[in-house]
């Protein structure tokens, strides 16, 4: 553990999406001290048609406690219209962290 899902608008290539995953990884093992091998990362496109139903609504203003970094650039505003393209639903074995 831990297991990331990121969400973000279709349009990313293969390429991207593997450099995010070793990114991630690698801050996972720095912040968390998470061993490499037990580390999984999903990257899922979703279409700025589905964005509100599939991730704003469901993901981000129905789990407002979840959110350590919410859309727009103050970062506190929370909106179904999903201008942005990016949420990253983290998990952890443990209840009190992420």
């Amino acid at each position: 553990m831990p297991h990331v899902i990121v969400k973000l608008y279709p349009g990313r290539s293969q390429e991207q999406k593997q450099a995010l995953a070793d990114e991630l990884t690698k801050t996972l093992m720095s912040v968390l001290g998470s061993k490499k091998k037990a580390i999984s990362i999903g990257i899922e496109d979703v279409t700025p048609d589905d964005w509100a139903e599939r991730v704003a609504r469901p993901d981000i203003e129905a789990k407002p406690d979840t959110i350590y970094k919410r859309p727009g650039a103050d970062g506190r505003r929370c909106s179904a219209s999903g201008d942005k393209g990016l949420v990253l639903a983290l998990r952890n074995e443990r209840s009190d962290q992420f």
